[in-house]
């Protein structure tokens, strides 16, 4: 027997004559095919070398030949990948169709621009969740500028020629799929690709349609299998087709496969057999197909490579109020930040959750007690291990709250900035979400300082959540990209005790404000379309 290759992507085992042990090894391969013309086994190369080493147990020697040829291909790498992501550009650029399900805070974003560019594609396509979109479009400001960048709208579908990268959302897909099949894009890449782990749904069939004669397709996920192993089968299948086979074929092999019974729908009283899927089994064989073409990187495999900190700015588009722009005077900063935050509560529950299902402990700083309250609700009643600290909770019960944080009995800290800035540890979490802002510098870096302080022994991912076409793009351009240069500069130490120039500098602060505030029109933001 021997092992040869069928095509670019595709790998055939070839034996003389019927052999009933390799039909069994090949069954026991979930992905394998029987071509009655050419009369072999083929699959891609984690289905085939699996068969191999079922053949190899039996006793039985598999040949090879002409496995090694790969097409050719040059990567350039940016200045600015770090060596894990200049891996990971490789791993993308080579496999062609992939998974990326590194740690969040890895920067698979700019891994999968860079391995975009790098494949010389002349169209892009990245489909990723609503309040990413700005995350994706920052990225590429500031590192392949300049860069023609189409975000499609809404579901009314038109004509848009032209550009390099196109970023839709999810919500969005199916109505643009039609469009998107005739731009014939070289590179898609879906982010957060455990989106498309219902087979069924609108966006999971338009996302098959659109990637299908694709050269290079990625998904990106740090969450790869996010609540069963069945879940795994259908992300797969969108962006490497034919890996496992049928459902059934992947299933009966890696799902634990039991047999229930329920009642039956169409005889009242009898009961139907039916299989549950809902288990593993063969792990070990499952987690060796995976690494032919998904690549995973925990925050402790690159330690040495991250920075202790880093930022980042995600910008949402949101039904806000209308509001003026014109009052200078620190109530009215106040009164248009707090307009804001309500509408911004989905998406930061939906990026605590990905955080938390990631492995991380999460902190969520708030301005309002009312709006802590909110969130610490809804993450308790999705089953997430919550506390809650405001000005309110008595200071016992705030210790026993991070004391159970040390102990790794929460999963997400809910605090008002004012209630948990100064003077307590929350080193035990590595994410902090700002839902709500403030426009003291101080306070900010004070919050920030909880998590990254002495004792923290990850690096720490800090993320702010703006409105865009509000006061907090004000707050973003003139408050938080200022963090860093304050630091830079001494205003603040970072990680250590603030000194009393930063406080200071709140009149400048404010002035800079006031003064952007006169120049920004007085304006009502229209309903998202983006859903």
């Amino acid at each position: 027997m021997r092992v040869i290759r069928r095509d670019d992507d595709f790998f055939a085992i070839e034996c003389r004559g019927y052999s009933p042990i390799l039909r069994n090894a090949a069954k026991m391969s979930p992905g394998l095919l029987w071509d009655k013309e050419r009369k072999h086994w083929y699959g891609r190369a984690d289905a085939v070398d699996l068969c191999a080493a079922h053949l190899s147990n039996e006793g039985i020697i598999v040949e090879a030949s002409d496995v090694d040829s790969q097409p050719n291909y040059t990567v350039e790498y940016s200045s600015k990948l770090r060596a894990y992501q200049k891996e990971g550009v490789h791993f993308l650029v080579s496999q062609k169709r992939a998974i990326l399900a590194d740690d969040m805070g890895l920067g698979k974003t700019l891994t999968a621009l860079s391995a975009a560019f790098a494949s010389k594609g002349r169209s892009v396509l990245v489909v990723c969740p609503n309040r990413a979109k700005h995350v994706w479009v920052k990225e590429l400001e500031k590192s392949f500028s300049p860069t023609s960048i189409c975000l499609p709208k809404g579901r009314k579908v038109e004509s848009l020629d032209g550009g390099h990268v196109w970023i839709c959302n999810y919500e969005i897909l199916d109505a643009w799929k039609d469009e998107f099949i005739r731009k014939n894009f070289d590179v898609v890449i879906f982010d957060e690709c455990h989106n498309l782990m219902n087979e069924k749904s609108k966006r999971t069939i338009a996302a098959r349609a659109v990637a299908k004669d694709a050269s290079y397709v990625w998904g990106l996920s740090g969450t790869l299998i996010p609540n069963r192993v069945s879940d795994l089968y259908s992300i797969v299948e969108t962006i490497r087709p034919g890996t496992f086979g049928t459902f059934f074929n992947f299933a009966f092999r890696y799902c634990g496969p039991e047999q229930g019974e329920h009642l039956s729908r169409s005889v009242p009283g009898a009961k139907e057999k039916h299989w549950d899927f809902d288990g593993s089994s063969h792990e070990d064989e499952l987690r060796q197909r995976l690494a032919y073409f998904a690549l995973r990187r925990t925050k402790t495999d690159v330690a040495l490579e991250l920075p202790k900190k880093t930022r980042q700015s995600i910008f949402l588009d949101v039904a806000a109020p209308a509001a003026s722009y014109l009052i200078p005077s620190k109530s009215e900063i106040r009164r248009l930040l707090d307009l804001t935050a309500t509408k911004k509560i989905p998406d930061i529950l939906d990026a605590a959750r990905n955080a938390i299902e990631d492995g991380e402990k999460v902190v969520i700083f708030t301005y309002r007690k009312s709006i802590a309250e909110n969130i610490a609700a809804s993450l308790h009643a999705s089953g997430v291990k919550t506390a809650l600290v405001t000005g309110e909770v008595p200071l016992a019960q705030r210790e026993a709250s991070i004391a159970a944080g040390h102990a790794g009995n929460i999963q997400a800290f809910v605090a008002t900035i004012d209630s948990a800035g100064d003077a307590i540890d929350l080193s035990f979490a590595s994410v902090a979400i700002f839902a709500e802002l403030s426009y003291e510098p101080f306070k900010l870096l004070q919050a920030e300082a909880r998590l990254h302080r002495f004792g923290q022994t990850r690096p720490v991912l800090v993320q702010y959540f703006f409105a865009r076409g509000t006061i907090d793009e004000l707050i973003a351009q003139h408050i938080i990209d200022k963090l860093d240069t304050q630091v830079d500069v001494g205003l603040a130490s970072d990680g250590a005790p603030l000194n009393s120039s930063l406080r200071e500098d709140e009149g400048a602060m404010l002035d800079r404000l006031y003064q952007a505030m006169a120049g920004f029109e007085e304006k009502g933001i229209e309903d998202n379309d983006d859903e």
